[in-house]
């Protein structure tokens, strides 16, 4: 699997950042203590693994502190001859959003079914 892109828009102390990853080689992300880091390796896992009305106490725990608003991740990646986004949004107002774009366009995957073809 390769990640192209993810962003993050109200998870954890993440109000919003968008990263691109380098096409070859390795993108390092560096930056001072509770700037993100670690908040973009949870949110890929949640992403990958947990469905938008997930009530478990790791994905509750996204939702920023200061502000009623649901953590929202959106990756795009390559996996095989697979490239895709997935768009999350957890806690408030749950969706998921799959778009494959290769091998074959699938448009219109949403909810469960998004999640279950992304699995």
């Amino acid at each position: 699997m390769r990640l192209l892109r993810i962003k993050l828009q109200d998870f954890r102390g993440v109000t919003e950042r968008e990263i691109e990853f380098a096409p070859r080689g390795v993108t390092l992300v560096e930056g001072p203590n509770e700037s993100g880091k670690s908040s973009l390796a949870d949110a890929l896992a949640l992403v990958l693994t947990e469905k938008d009305s997930s009530r478990k106490r790791h994905v509750i725990a996204c939702q920023p502190v200061d502000r009623d608003a649901g953590p929202e991740v959106e990756v795009e990646l390559e996996s095989g001859s697979y490239h895709l986004t997935v768009s999350k949004r957890f806690v408030r107002r749950p969706r998921t959003v799959l778009e494959v774009t290769a091998p074959r366009p699938e448009k219109g995957l949403t909810g469960a079914a998004a999640h279950e073809r992304l699995q």
